[in-house]
């Protein structure tokens, strides 16, 4: 699935009758719900283009494989390489982040694996981790969306 195909069912939910819509595809599932009131915007209003990817709704146990569109204070990690993508720095440690915790300016979020070398990739600010895109072990392109993040302005 693609995002144009990702926008068209979009569209029909949001022009039908249903409130809520669970698309399963392959090894995800996207729930879609009407907004409702004064918080519903459409692309057009948020700034973004067809294309953009999107922001799913996470219960904690769920890992998504689409990006997501950042939100007036969401941001993405792009992965500066393409490489394997890894939590720690070895299988038994805890991972560098966890969706929810705060992080620091210059700390390493993971580890990208290219070319035998391990890549740490570090934190361009503060923030919080919102979620994460990509599973442990998961090959990554350059560029390609790997956290979400919220920025922490410092005082």
């Amino acid at each position: 699935m693609d995002l144009n195909e990702l926008f068209r069912i979009m569209d029909k939910v949001s022009d039908s009758c249903f409130q809520e819509a669970y698309i399963r595809h392959r090894d995800f599932t996207i729930s879609l719900k009407k907004a409702s009131g004064e918080g519903r915007r459409s692309l057009a209003e948020t700034g973004a283009e067809a294309g953009t990817p999107i922001l799913l709704e996470s219960d904690g146990n769920t890992q998504h494989t689409a990006p997501v569109l950042p939100g007036d204070d969401l941001k993405n990690v792009l992965s500066p390489i393409t490489g394997v993508f890894y939590l720690a720095s070895d299988p038994d440690s805890p991972p560098f982040v966890e969706p929810g915790s705060a992080f620091r300016k210059g700390q390493v979020l993971c580890i990208i694996e290219s070319m035998k070398l391990m890549n740490e990739i570090q934190a361009a600010e503060d923030g919080l981790l919102v979620d994460r895109l990509v599973k442990n072990g998961e090959m990554v392109n350059a560029n390609q969306p790997i956290f979400v993040y919220r920025s922490i302005e410092k005082d």
